[in-house]
């Protein structure tokens, strides 16, 4: 059985990022699981769209918790074989934290969180 809907896409304000695609959707991936929330992604010719079930557990924690820093993410994606420069992941945590809130206004209707990497 299939089905179907339409969607209403609401671009929010977006963060620059100095990661490989490949990173940043890993780092996502790490995220979603952190707070214990299923994450999937999809990629659209030169975009990847990266989907967590429960966004306000994903932006509760990237706002309040002390583990959403660089040196937590670096750790975890050189477990995972990526490698990436410390101060570009600073600098994307850094954005993240600053834009947060903005993207509580992107949640959907069921919580639902996307993020599209471009």
């Amino acid at each position: 059985m299939n089905s179907f809907r339409a969607v209403q896409e609401i671009w929010a304000t977006d963060s620059a990022c100095f990661l490989e695609s490949d990173a940043l959707t890993t780092l996502l991936h790490d995220l979603a699981a952190r707070v214990g929330t299923r994450s999937d992604d999809k990629a659209y010719g030169e975009m990847t769209k990266i989907w967590f079930k429960d966004g306000n557990k994903v932006l509760d924690y990237i706002e309040t918790d002390t583990r959403f820093n660089q040196t937590s993410f670096c750790d975890s994606l050189a477990e995972q074989g990526v490698t990436v420069d410390v101060d570009d992941l600073k600098s994307l945590i850094q954005n993240m934290k600053s834009l947060a809130p903005s993207w509580r206004d992107s949640l959907g209707s069921h919580g639902e969180l996307v993020f599209y990497i471009d």
